[in-house]
């Protein structure tokens, strides 16, 4: 969808769409800012929904822009259990970036939910307020990366930050228990979150460590993952990926070994090692003297490891 595209052609696309009865999986590509008075044809058997908006969300500042797609998300409930919104524009950042609740204000029209399992969200200002979490009681998996905190606009609340972390508080209060989850939003409410519950299958954390957080901040928060949260899904995890930019704590080495090989149902394993620990590896295969330590256990042979070095 672009701005100049006529209206009458997006009518006869969408006419096309919604005469296809077998058709409940769409990637929907915004360009560029829709007309808000713009009518999209209801797509009556929708169950995923991929939406990428590109440029017009740099200057995002009305609300009314994300109506027709508002629409389009709440027609399609309850059938939608797939929800993927991408705003993907190298300018986004805590002013301009649009709100989650904006593309499922339309929901609240009616008196039916999103059955939402998997949830999607880049780039976008997330608040799990009232209004939106009876269309997530059933989410199993959820993807975050990049996403901003809305400010709370309560009175006498002025400037109150309502930070990422409370995203998984509210999950964790909730008791909505995750099985898949992909995050940049590495910090204490997560590992929280974690442990708090188990069945944990698939577990990303990007950037686990970054130049935003202080190495030793870092390397703490990962001895409380390790020793805390991630022994309740030993017996439930087959997929574990850590991403980090510097050597440290996160990195695969003998602290975190002994819980991994607990893993029983894990098959694919990536995370990075630490420089001094392959040098170490090394010396101690040019050693046969049985008082030789490795510095990395072995992991179960059905694992795929896959290892990356960094930055000391």
């Amino acid at each position: 969808m672009c701005v100049s595209d006529p209206e009458w052609a997006v009518l006869q696309v969408f006419d096309a769409l919604a005469s296809l009865p077998f058709l409940n999986d769409l990637y929907l590509h915004c360009w560029s800012a829709p007309d808000p008075s713009l009518q999209l044809r209801r797509l009556p058997h929708l169950e995923n929904l991929t939406l990428t908006c590109a440029s017009w969300l740099g200057d995002y500042h009305n609300h009314s822009t994300i109506i027709p797609i508002a629409k389009l998300i709440g027609w399609s409930q309850p059938k939608l259990t797939s929800l993927s919104i991408i705003a993907d524009h190298r300018h986004i950042n805590d002013q301009n970036a649009p709100n989650l609740n904006d593309f499922l204000s339309e929901t609240s029209k009616s008196s039916m939910f999103l059955n939402i399992t998997h949830l999607s969200l880049k780039g976008l200002f997330v608040k799990l307020d009232a209004t939106l979490l009876p269309h997530l009681r059933s989410l199993i998996s959820l993807t975050t990366e990049g996403i901003f905190s809305p400010r709370d606009q309560v009175s006498g609340n002025q400037g109150a930050g309502i930070s990422p972390g409370s995203v998984w508080s509210v999950l964790r209060s909730e008791k909505i228990h995750l099985q898949e989850i992909f995050t940049d939003d590495v910090q204490p409410a997560l590992i929280e979150y974690l442990t708090s519950f188990s069945g944990v299958r698939r577990l990303r954390l990007i950037r686990a460590s970054s130049y935003r957080m202080l190495p030793l901040v870092s390397d703490q928060l990962a001895i409380k993952f390790y020793e805390r949260a991630l022994r309740n899904h030993v017996h439930s995890l087959d997929s574990l990926e850590i991403d980090a930019y510097y050597e440290g704590s996160w990195c695969f080495a003998s602290h975190c070994s002994g819980i991994i090989k607990k893993c029983t149902p894990l098959t694919f394993l990536e995370l990075p090692i630490n420089s001094e620990d392959i040098a170490e590896e090394k010396d101690d295969k040019e050693d046969s003297s049985p008082s030789g330590d490795n510095a990395i256990v072995g992991v179960p042979t059905s694992v795929q490891l896959y290892a990356s070095k960094l930055p000391v």
